[in-house]
């Protein structure tokens, strides 16, 4: 590897121009890939479809042409109701993304078809009390008018809107979510006013949280640019050496891509994250290289000496950093699982492109810019050429190397009560604490569930016939984990001959029927003083509290619908509201049964206890709740191995490096104290870990190994040398890794978004954390493991 080196220093020097052309060419022409790349940027793309549960959601989803589902709330006065959800019908009904709209069904049409849905001793009852026997023939035609399939909350309706295509399968902000809400939002606001609309459901959540975060994130973005810039510039002066940095990062970025594409068949959205691994880790590379070369111009070697020790030493460092943090990367990869794949593929290949490439373009553009600079400014100094000074980085790291014993029990210490609130750390599994906080459709879920006792997340089984949907149904119900279960064997007779039993008996009674409505009806022309003992003699009940006219009126609507129903024919599944069919069947004509679980839908753990349950009832059982499980709360048996493997390649790339147990020690030790005290003190914090910090997890871990690497190569290099000073001189470029890096990550906690300022806080904890033990605790350990060097004084 030295020679390696050596051999580069020499044609960077000789032969600049060479060398950055014969660099550039091959990771541009890879990018070419890239324009017949597929890339797929649903959410879909990066579940695992070897996950039972996840392949069962969208086979049936599918196949039962249920696509995607939001609820729409309306809340106002009630007598706007009916105009409300009109409006909102012909707003939303001709949207070609919009397949059906289901409104609620009218209260009117429960009272009509009653006479075929109530119970049997109802309905007897009923029909003896309208023929003139005994009974109040009004209240009884209302019973059904109060169940719970009828009823809604005074002042809110529930509409369904069921779309072409599932939100989850079409890419990331191709969803015309907003257009279809501002469009139900302005009808309903024109017909009738002061009415609210809200939309509920997880795809109307996902799409608010992406809006509202990535629109901040877009505003912060360009802040944290400037930052990390501003930063840079004390490292690299020169706008060219700037560009340089940038070019070689570019070229990383699109090699990587253009590599993954023809590996997996397609990019997905975890590409889009990565370019956070490899601009972290690799303007890294280009900070430990700047900063050595000044520190050897400093101490006056012209360019190629100071290029040829600055490759020599510390460019061992890069690689071996570099090799051991991608190879970490590229082991995750190896898991059967879609993100842990795409993950582990582009940190790892872009880490490797972007070391290749740091060792190739910047040395010859170096040499290039001093070239260009001697001409410009003769043989004298230039700022750029001058040691980088730190505060306090020397006095911090003499005194841990004079006190070694003094320094390492503080250390000690330190970490085991930090490390303490490790045991306190939780991973959160409930979407609603990961999602911008500003999103309504959380408020919504809250509401639907507090109005109608629904979770927005139905558990769907489905049924050949009716008997089945029947079964299913009353099992979900006799289940205390379900607070609402419908079915259309809900809307239709109890049984074939039950009807027929009722139709006969409509029929043979309809001559009485039809003579006791005329005479009823010839009443409520009486006046009221009459009235009350006319209705006695009647036969109609008065109840207590009813005048005798409100009592009549509700007799003779009573005595009409088991006319109307006579004369009419049984309710069958044909005649069901087309509405109601699309609800409740499968594009193949099953019958769906869907059952609402109480509690949180948005928690992956409740959806897995969810999960459960429903599958006892019916093991083909599905829901939108099961990706959320898949995504927060699955089983993932292979993290041990990957764990262990990454471990046992990073310890054997350090052997490999430094020949020494005890170096290769030395080494891990910020990543170590870093990643131990960061888990220890988000603990104590109570910060919770969730998916999202998976992202920057890897790069803490890449960062903490670099920091110490590149320090015990230093001590490596010059055994005259005392610890102190080779981690002060190191610490320097570790400042600067650790200042860009907090300042990127830095600016997300300004986003009002759970998930990102967790990623922030691993962040900015970690990182001063592996500085400090880079500098302090790892010279006192290397007095015990190494020996005192005499010219440490």
């Amino acid at each position: 590897m030295r020679q390696l080196l050596e051999r580069l220093a020499d044609l960077a020097f000789r032969r600049p121009w060479a060398v950055l052309l014969v660099a550039s060419l091959p990771p541009l022409l890879s990018g070419l890939l890239l324009l017949r790349t597929p890339v797929d940027l649903t959410f879909t793309g990066i579940l695992d479809r070897g996950n039972s549960e996840v392949e069962r959601y969208f086979e049936v989803s599918h196949r039962q042409g249920l696509g995607g589902s939001l609820l729409v709330l309306l809340e106002g006065r009630e007598e706007q109701m009916p105009l409300a959800v009109r409006a909102l019908e012909e707003s939303l009904a001709g949207r070609p993304d919009v397949r059906a709209v289901v409104p609620p069904l009218d209260p009117s049409w429960w009272r009509e078809q009653s006479p075929w849905l109530v119970e049997r001793d109802l309905f007897d009852a009923w029909l003896e009390a309208a023929r003139g026997g005994r009974g109040d023939v009004g209240a009884l035609g209302r019973r059904l008018a109060a169940t719970r399939q009828g009823s809604e909350p005074v002042g809110a309706r529930l509409v369904q809107l069921r779309l072409d295509r599932d939100p989850l399968d079409v890419e990331v902000g191709k969803w015309q979510f907003f257009a279809l809400e501002e469009a139900a939002t302005e009808a309903v606001r024109r017909a009738a006013p002061g009415v609210s609309v809200a939309f509920s459901g997880l795809p109307a959540i996902a799409a608010q949280d992406q809006a509202r975060t990535l629109g901040t994130v877009q505003r912060l973005t360009p802040l944290s640019l400037v930052a990390v810039l501003a930063l840079f510039s004390l490292v690299e002066r020169r706008f060219l050496g700037l560009l340089a940095v940038l070019w070689a990062l570019l070229l990383a970025v699109v090699a990587t891509l253009g590599l993954i594409g023809v590996l997996t068949g397609g990019l997905t959205l975890m590409e889009t994250f990565f370019g956070v691994t490899v601009f972290g880790l690799g303007i890294d590379f280009a900070v430990h290289l700047l900063v050595r070369l000044r520190e050897e111009r400093a101490r006056g070697l012209a360019h190629a000496a100071a290029l040829l020790a600055t490759l020599r030493g510390t460019g061992r460092g890069v690689v071996s950093g570099a090799v051991s943090t991608a190879g970490a990367f590229l082991i995750v990869a190896l898991a059967p699982d879609p993100v842990a794949l795409h993950v582990g593929l582009s940190g790892g290949l872009g880490l490797l492109f972007c070391l290749v490439l740091m060792l190739l373009l910047l040395p010859p553009m170096w040499t290039l810019l001093d070239r260009r600079d001697r001409r410009a400014s003769g043989a004298g100094a230039l700022p750029h050429h001058r040691e980088l000074s730190v505060p306090l980085l020397s006095p911090l790291a003499g005194w841990a190397e004079r006190r070694p014993s003094l320094c390492l029990g503080l250390s000690a210490a330190v970490l085991v009560v930090l490390g303490t609130g490790a045991a306190r750390l939780g991973f959160e599994t409930d979407l609603t604490r990961i999602f911008n906080r500003q999103v309504p459709g959380v408020a919504t879920v809250q509401r639907v569930g507090e109005l109608y006792g629904l979770n927005g997340a139905p558990w769907v089984s489905s049924a050949r016939d009716l008997e089945t949907a029947r079964d299913l149904a009353a099992r979900y119900r006799r289940s205390p984990g379900f607070a609402q279960v419908v079915t259309v064997s809900d809307f239709l007779p109890a049984s074939a001959e039950e009807t027929e039993r009722r139709r006969a008996a409509l029929e043979a009674a309809l001559p009485e029927l039809q003579a006791r409505q005329v005479a009823l009806g010839g009443l409520t022309d009486i006046g009221e003083v009459r009235l009350e003992g006319l209705t006695r003699l009647a036969g109609v009940v008065l109840p207590e509290g009813t005048s005798a006219r409100e009592a009549l009126e509700s007799a003779v609507a009573g005595v009409g619908l088991l006319v109307r129903a006579a004369e009419g024919s049984p309710l069958s599944l044909d005649g069901l509201p087309a509405a109601m069919r699309e609800r409740f069947t499968g594009a193949g004509g099953e019958i769906l049964v869907l059952a609402y679980a109480r509690g949180n839908t948005l928690d992956g753990r409740e959806a897995r206890a969810q999960r459960l349950t429903a599958q006892a009832i019916d093991p083909e059982a599905t829901s939108l709740s099961a990706l959320l499980e898949a995504v927060m709360v699955a089983e993932r048996p292979w993290l041990p191995w990957v764990a262990a493997g990454t471990v046992a390649f990073v310890t054997f790339v350090l052997l490999l490096d430094f020949r020494s147990p005890r170096l290769a020690l030395l080494a891990l030790v910020p990543v170590l104290a870093g990643v131990g005290a960061t888990a220890g003190i988000l603990g104590w914090a109570g910060v919770s870990l969730s998916v999202m910090t998976v992202i920057v997890l890897p790069l803490l871990v890449g960062l903490g190994v670099d920091d110490g690497i590149h320090v015990v190569h230093r001590i490596a290099e010059d055994e005259t040398q005392p610890y102190s000073v080779a981690a002060a001189a190191v610490g320097r470029a570790i400042v600067m890794t650790t200042l860009t890096t907090c300042a990127s990550f830095a600016v997300l906690l300004l986003t009002d978004h759970p998930g990102l300022e967790s990623m922030a806080w691993v962040m900015l904890v970690g990182m001063p954390i592996c500085l400090l033990a880079s500098v302090v605790t790892l010279p006192a350990l290397a007095v015990f493991l190494l020996g005192r060097r005499k010219s440490a004084g």
